[in-house]
C-alpha cells in the first residue's frame, strides 16, 4: 500500500510546529527565570536603600533625643516604619508585592492619588532647583568664551578715507 503524500505532509508540518512550540515554550521559560532574578536583584537593591533611609532617620532620632528635640519621637516612628517596608519588600515575593499594591491603591484611591500629586510636586522643585533661571543646568558651571580683543575696525568710505 502506497502512503498518501499529503498525508506525510501534513505529518511533517505538525512535527515541525511541535519542534517550534517546545522551542518557543523553552525560550520562554529562560525568559521567565531571568526575568525574574533580575526583578529580585533589583527588589533586593531597592530594599537596601530603603533600609539606609531607615538607619539615617534613626541617627537623626538619636541626635534629636540628645537636643531634647520633641521631634525625636516622630522621627523615630517614622523610621520603624521604613524598616517595616524595608523588610516587607525584601521578604517577599514580587507578585504578592503587585497584588497588595493594587489591593491598597482600589481601598484607598485617594491617597494613592494624594502621594502621586505629591511626588510630582517634590520632582517638579527639585528639577526646578536643578536649573537656572536661563534654562540651563545649574550643576554645570557655565564657561565664557574667551574673546580676543582686537581694536575696533576702521570704518572707510568708497574713496578709502577713514571716517
Amino acid at each position: 500500500m502506497m502512503s498518501n503524500p499529503k498525508n506525510q505532509s501534513s505529518r511533517t508540518v505538525e512535527s515541525e510546529a511541535e519542534a517550534v512550540s517546545g522551542t518557543a515554550k523553552k525560550v520562554g521559560d529562560q525568559i521567565k527565570r531571568e526575568g525574574s532574578q533580575f526583578i529580585n536583584q533589583e527588589k533586593s537593591a531597592a530594599a537596601s536603600e530603603v533600609q539606609k533611609i531607615g538607619m539615617a532617620l534613626h541617627s537623626a532620632a538619636q541626635k534629636l533625643r540628645e537636643n531634647n528635640s520633641s521631634l525625636a519621637d516622630w522621627f523615630e516612628t517614622t523610621a520603624n516604619t521604613i524598616d517595616q517596608a524595608s523588610n516587607n519588600l525584601a521578604g517577599r515575593d514580587i507578585g504578592d508585592l503587585i497584588n497588595t499594591s493594587q489591593e491598597y491603591s482600589r481601598k484607598h484611591p485617594g491617597l494613592v492619588i494624594g502621594g502621586m500629586f505629591l511626588s510630582g510636586i517634590a520632582a517638579s522643585r527639585f528639577f526646578r532647583a536643578s536649573t537656572s533661571p536661563d534654562g540651563h543646568e545649574a550643576a554645570q558651571p557655565v564657561q565664557k568664551e574667551m574673546v580676543a580683543t582686537q581694536p575696533p575696525l576702521e570704518q572707510h568710505s568708497e574713496e578709502g578715507a577713514a571716517l
